[in-house]
């Protein structure tokens, strides 16, 4: 992997990712280069949506976690005796986080599904998120997830409630829309220029009261309940869902 650019590594990832090989099948040193390899790319910032795509798609398909992608790579410290460069550099598994958040709005409409599912099946939660990254996810979905198809509209829900997001609290606070200038922290504060926006359950319920359930196919429809299911929708909104929005 030391000669890969960003186009071989995604296709390693692609490959990977459809023949399902399990991250924790490969040898520690296969696992640690192709890491490293990752991890070095994100640093210079020298990738693209789809390298991330790819990159998050083929390790959510090899039944990698937050935790596995990072267990074969050095220990990161920040210490007086590190270079500027080790001791500022994140662990992979943040990296992987904050490119995503960073650049969620730019991913095209059938990337969004597969990037949030993969978010969520890498195990990332609300906590790894932080209040201010949250909060931007939570306002560029509410942004696109009106002019999103079936499957990766039902697949960003289904991210959304592996990662531990709540129908009856996350989703019905108000969200702020921070301006891509503005890179998001852990930090719980907010930029003085961020707007409230629409809430997500009023996005999601109105999306499904105009657009029904007729279009949807066997697999979308039952991923899309399953979805509600996990971000604790209850039976009652089901009126609300199929027949208008919230009162």
């Amino acid at each position: 992997t030391a000669t890969f650019n960003a186009f071989d590594l995604e296709s390693v990832f692609v490959g990977l990712g459809l023949m399902k090989v399990r991250l924790s099948s490969l040898a520690n040193f296969q696992q640690r280069a192709l890491m490293l390899a990752v991890s070095e790319i994100l640093a210079l910032n020298n990738f693209n949506i789809f390298f991330l795509h790819n990159c998050l798609w083929g390790l959510a398909r090899m039944k990698a976690n937050k935790l596995s992608i990072q267990a074969n790579l050095p220990s990161i410290k920040a210490t007086s005796s590190s270079s500027s460069s080790s001791s500022s550099r994140l662990v992979l598994s943040e990296q992987l986080l904050a490119a995503a958040v960073s650049r969620l709005h730019t991913f095209l409409p059938e990337q969004l599904g597969d990037v949030l599912w993969a978010l969520g099946s890498l195990e990332f939660t609300v906590t790894d998120l932080g209040a201010v990254r949250a909060d931007r996810l939570m306002a560029v979905l509410s942004r696109m997830l009106a002019g999103l198809s079936a499957r990766p509209f039902s697949s960003c829900l289904w991210g959304l409630g592996q990662m531990g997001f709540n129908w009856e609290s996350d989703f019905v606070r108000s969200c702020y829309s921070i301006p891509p200038t503005v890179t998001p922290t852990l930090s719980t504060a907010l930029p003085t220029s961020s707007k409230p926006v629409e809430s997500l359950q009023l996005t999601v319920t109105r999306y499904l009261s105009e657009r029904g359930f007729g279009a949807y196919k066997e697999t979308d429809l039952s991923i899309l309940i399953y979805s509600l299911g996990l971000l604790g929708v209850r039976r009652s909104m089901h009126y609300n869902i199929t027949n208008g929005l919230p009162m």
